[in-house]
């Protein structure tokens, strides 16, 4: 049996199918992306690399499609950090179609290869429970005295009514402030405020006029 185990070791480092892994790993961690958090492997010599990789709860997604967004390849190297990584690359995926309080989770499942020996695989599965669409309910301007709500508005990429996307912030931010017409806006200066009942997104953005505009917008 030892000698069988050792030949199957030996056959499975030839091939680069496997991946070295610490005996006294649980057989099963799960990694979910919190803000500040510092995951570590247990071990800080090993290499892991990865088997298989399974998707559970997707809708929005097609599992090929969430395995393609975390970025997590078979038989890769893959690290805590990696993994955690690859959590949150689909939490922003699902941000941007609207789902802003999607859950996503990576279990890993380390199998050893014989008793004591530290090589073995890690299946990977990608747990997801998506939650409800938020919608953008209205976008609003608080500070601007000279320019017209209405002038400003048609330089948004937000669209009320639609799946907020927290991309589109950015580039409506990108876009204002290449009027010429505000100082510097940020994502300081813009509030959300999130209606969990009605799965809506309200929008301020805060602005400061320039005392002297860089050129006059079109009525």
């Amino acid at each position: 049996m030892m000698k069988s185990l050792l030949l199957i070791t030996s056959m499975a480092l030839a091939s680069g199918e496997v991946l070295i892994t610490p005996a006294d790993v649980p057989v099963t961690q799960v990694i979910s992306p919190s803000p500040g958090s510092n995951v570590r492997q247990r071990d800080q010599g090993n290499r892991y690399r990865i088997g298989r990789i399974m998707v559970d709860g997707a809708k929005s997604f097609s599992p090929e499609q969430i395995i393609q967004i975390s970025g997590l390849k078979t038989r890769s190297i893959t690290k805590g950090e990696t993994i955690e990584r690859a959590a949150a690359q689909i939490k922003k995926a699902y941000a941007r179609r609207g789902y802003i309080k999607a859950g996503v989770s990576i279990s890993r499942d380390f199998k050893l290869i014989s008793p004591g020996a530290k090589v073995g695989v890690v299946d990977l599965m990608i747990g997801v429970h998506e939650g409800p669409v938020f919608f953008v309910r209205f976008v609003e301007f608080v500070g601007n005295v000279k320019t017209r709500d209405k002038v400003i508005r048609r330089t948004l990429v937000i669209t009320e009514g639609e799946p907020y996307n927290p991309d589109l912030i950015d580039e409506s931010i990108r876009r204002l402030n290449k009027l010429g017409r505000f100082e510097r806006i940020t994502r300081d200066d813009v509030e959300l405020r999130i209606d969990e009942q009605e799965h809506r997104v309200d929008i301020r953005i805060h602005v400061k006029e320039k005392d002297n505009p860089v050129q006059p917008l079109r009525p």
